[in-house]
């Protein structure tokens, strides 16, 4: 956003400069509580009650996993928060959001919004949109929090209309759901993956017309193997072959530009190469292999303990 508060790009009949605001000018920000647990009476009530890991993984909320009763709440520092706040966690995970549907409360790891107008929607993308500032203003030496009074005091630029806020939150949450739909296709196709690579690689099922029983054999006797160098000190901005790291690979297993470039004369991997890719720790080893679709690449381990390797 410039300065002159004027986004470049917005809808149609809105010519109006945004607002910079603090954000608790607009939204009113309130705290939880947690009742004593050794007071059975305070729990196992009918008022909701979220933790924090509770929050995140779907826009809206509304059964928590405890409940706590009515004097659970008044002796507490718990508060009722209305339908329709913005939960927002303010301790150890900070900055995941939700939206209540109904009445709920809140233990002390969050500091919730409560619009101070009905767009509800769009608060809950500005508190996505602000989330590395309230991290960079988090503190403490046990666990990360940002109190009440810094999530207030956050800037943030917002247009003078409602309408235009109501508009921009409805687009975003369209957006939301095309992406929820479009993740069950993927997850499903990642099940029927799996499912083929089980069967097919312990020859359950097989192309019609195949009988032929498959080889056992050495990996190294069908693939030349190398290892990668440590190149950190060679890294340029632009250079002729790219470096492959442990950083390369999303996490769908794709490469990716690793924005490193080498120009000294090393061992490149050619179109067809599998860099394999992993992390050693003294239980879980964690692999990605992936395949050089185009260009020329050299790869690293990069870092200690972290190793990088190539089927040819």
């Amino acid at each position: 956003m410039s300065e002159k508060m004027t986004p470049n790009v917005r809808f149609k009949g809105f010519s109006d400069d945004w607002e910079q605001r603090k954000l608790g000018d607009a939204v009113n920000v309130v705290g939880g509580g947690t009742p004593k647990s050794s007071n059975p009476q305070f729990w196992d009530g009918e008022i909701e009650w979220f933790t924090p890991t509770e929050i995140g993984t779907t826009k809206y909320v509304s059964k928590s996993v405890r409940r706590i009763s009515i004097d659970g709440l008044q002796h507490s520092s718990a508060k009722i928060l209305p339908k329709n706040t913005i939960l927002y966690t303010s301790r150890a995970s900070i900055g995941d959001v939700a939206i209540t549907k109904n009445k709920v409360t809140t233990n002390q790891g969050f500091q919730s919004w409560i619009p101070k107008s009905e767009e509800t929607e769009f608060f809950y993308y500005l508190a996505q949109r602000i989330k590395g500032t309230a991290l960079r203003l988090a503190s403490g030496s046990t666990f990360k929090e940002i109190s009440s009074s810094n999530i207030k005091g956050i800037k943030v630029v917002i247009p003078s209309q409602s309408i235009e806020k109501q508009k921009i939150g409805k687009m975003l949450g369209i957006l939301d759901a095309t992406i929820a739909s479009n993740q069950k296709k993927v997850d499903q196709l990642k099940t029927l993956k799996k499912l083929f690579l089980q069967k097919i690689f312990d020859q359950e099922w097989r192309f019609r017309g195949f009988t032929d029983p498959w080889e056992q054999r050495k990996l190294k006797d069908i693939s030349k193997y190398s290892n990668g160098g440590s190149f950190e000190k060679d890294v340029v901005s632009t250079g002729k072959y790219e470096l492959i790291t442990l950083k390369s690979v999303d996490i769908y297993g794709n490469l990716i530009n690793s924005g490193k470039f080498i120009d000294k004369s090393v061992t490149t991997l050619k179109k067809g190469t599998l860099p394999e890719l992993f992390t050693r720790n003294s239980k879980i080893p964690i692999k990605h292999m992936i395949q050089v679709l185009d260009g020329d690449f050299t790869f690293s381990p990069f870092k200690c303990r972290k190793r990088a390797s190539a089927l040819v």
